[in-house]
């Protein structure tokens, strides 16, 4: 797991994208190689399914980088959380390792790791510049990438206003989030 992990943090992702775009969109033409839709097609659950299918190559490229860095977070939280006084007192009290691992570890592991995955989505949900470009997919990052290249500085400045807002909602999210795994901390009223 750490291997696999620690490749796909290393990957480039227009590297990446470029292979997947190569193997399965020409020499194996299972998926679209570019849009976000099929011009032309008819009903609505056809429409449905060829979004989908062009969503498929840029959704894996995006979830290979943030998947890894995720994995190999959620270890570190759990190995820190493993050394901790509570997880050897509920291991010399003779409960299993099944029972010590996910009922006392991992809801004080996924503190931290909430934290990570809510700072991600946010910049993911703000826009993915290269994977966007690669993919020819209509989004935020692909219209920042061609504003930056046409000098178009309010466009910048509204995609850059929205990344700011995605990255707060999601701040504001992971910190609700926070307050409902960790029983430490209460939320008070001020009058």
């Amino acid at each position: 797991v750490n291997a696999v992990a620690i490749f796909g943090i290393s990957i480039f992702v227009p590297w990446l994208g470029f292979t997947l775009l190569y193997f399965f969109g020409y020499k194996l033409p299972i998926f679209p190689v570019g849009g976000a839709y099929t011009v032309g097609i008819e009903g609505t659950w056809e429409r449905i399914m060829d979004i989908g299918r062009h969503m498929i190559l840029p959704v894996v490229t995006l979830m290979v980088i943030y998947l890894a860095n995720y994995v190999l977070y959620t270890r570190g939280s759990i190995i820190d959380v493993m050394q901790e006084d509570y997880i050897k007192t509920a291991r010399s009290k003779g409960m299993k390792e099944s029972r010590v691992l996910w009922r006392h570890a991992a809801k004080n592991a996924m503190i931290p790791t909430v934290t990570m995955a809510g700072l991600m989505l946010g910049r993911m949900v703000g826009g993915a510049v290269l994977t966007e470009t690669i993919y020819a997919y209509p989004g935020v990052g692909r219209m920042i990438y061609q504003a930056v290249g046409q000098q178009d500085y309010p466009v910048l400045q509204g995609a850059f206003i929205i990344l700011a807002v995605s990255v707060i909602v999601m701040n504001i999210l992971t910190d609700i989030a926070i307050v409902y795994l960790d029983p430490r901390i209460k939320l008070e009223r001020e009058l």
